[in-house]
């Protein structure tokens, strides 16, 4: 029995709800692909099918790329632009960042200067010292690729006296600045 008797016969016999049933009036076009036999009908009903296949198909692309972005990381995009801290699972807080900022300077300290002992000891000296601020000296501001990937957060400008002994033992104090870039989870790297 060929294809197009066994269509004809399945749609004239009993009731039955397949497309080819309701389509009985139009001949299918057989077309050979590599040996395999594929139908395609022309009528709107298989094109309604089609379309809400398509539909679908969007439907579980989209959840396999949000999916994706999720596992990935890409996600915390948004939360590294506004200094959110992965590790810590939160922000970390002013004063933390101010100590930091305080303790890389001290790396940086001249050593012919006497030296403060503590960072409670150059807060007491300096009281009106740190500011958190976006732009460094000559107006450097970070990249937005820095923001994004939690690199820096934000700038201290840190204003402090660097206390000396003259020849005649008395202590002289000169101001010095530095700014300090602060990552989202309150490591400080290089003068800027």
């Amino acid at each position: 029995m060929s294809i197009r008797n066994s269509i004809r016969n399945t749609a004239t016999t009993g009731p039955t709800t397949s497309l080819i049933a309701r389509e009985q009036h139009r001949e299918p076009c057989v077309h050979a692909d590599y040996g395999s036999t594929l139908r395609r009908f022309s009528g709107t009903r298989a094109m309604s099918v089609l379309s809400s296949r398509r539909k679908w198909r969007w439907a579980v692309t989209l959840v396999i790329v949000a999916a994706g972005l999720y596992f990935s990381g890409l996600w915390l995009l948004p939360m590294n632009y506004v200094g959110y801290c992965s590790e810590r699972h939160g922000w970390v807080p002013r004063d933390e960042l101010i100590r930091a900022a305080v303790r890389s300077m001290f790396l940086g300290y001249p050593q012919d200067a006497i030296p403060y002992r503590s960072v409670d000891e150059f807060l007491q000296h300096n009281p009106d010292c740190c500011s958190l601020t976006n732009q460094g000296r000559e107006y450097y501001e970070a990249p937005l690729s820095y923001r994004l990937s939690g690199s820096v957060r934000t700038l201290v400008h840190v204003k402090y006296f660097v206390r000396r002994r003259d020849a005649a033992g008395d202590i002289t104090q000169e101001q010095q600045e530095t700014w300090a870039a602060m990552t989202n989870c309150g490591e400080a790297w290089g003068g800027i």
